[in-house]
C-alpha cells in the first residue's frame, strides 16, 4: 500500500448511459402512442354521441327530473306505507309537530303557573 487513497476515473460510462436514455425515450413514445390511441376511439359509452353540448343537456334533463321528483308527493313503498313529499312540506310538517308537541308540554304547565297561589 502506497499510502495515497484510491481515486476512481473522471470518466463516465457512455454506453450505459446511452441505454439507459433510449429505454426512457422508448416508455415515453409507447405511453404518447398509447395515450393518443385510447383519446381516438371515439365516444365512451356513457356519452353515445361524444358531444359536449349534447352531454350538457343530458345533465340539465337529469336535474330537471331529480327536482321533479323532490316537488312530487310518491310512494317509495306502499305496502309498507312509506312515502316520499317535497322537502319544504316535510320541514312544515317537522314544525307542525314540534309546535304542537311544545304547546301540550307547556300546557300542563302554564294552567299550573296560572293558578291562584292564595
Amino acid at each position: 500500500m502506497t499510502g495515497r487513497p484510491h481515486a476512481e476515473p473522471d470518466r463516465v460510462a457512455l454506453r450505459p448511459l446511452l441505454i439507459a436514455s433510449g429505454a426512457v425515450l422508448a416508455v415515453l413514445v409507447a405511453a404518447h402512442l398509447v395515450i393518443g390511441a385510447w383519446l381516438d376511439r371515439g365516444p365512451s359509452p356513457e356519452s353515445p354521441t361524444g358531444n359536449a353540448a349534447t352531454a350538457s343537456e343530458d345533465f340539465a334533463a337529469l336535474r330537471a327530473r331529480q327536482r321533479e321528483h323532490l316537488e312530487r308527493t310518491g310512494w317509495v313503498d306502499r305496502r309498507n306505507g312509506i312515502a316520499h313529499i317535497p322537502v319544504e312540506r316535510a320541514m312544515e310538517l317537522l314544525v307542525e309537530d314540534r309546535v304542537l308537541r311544545s304547546g301540550t308540554e307547556n300546557a300542563g304547565t302554564a294552567n299550573r303557573n296560572d293558578e291562584d297561589p292564595r
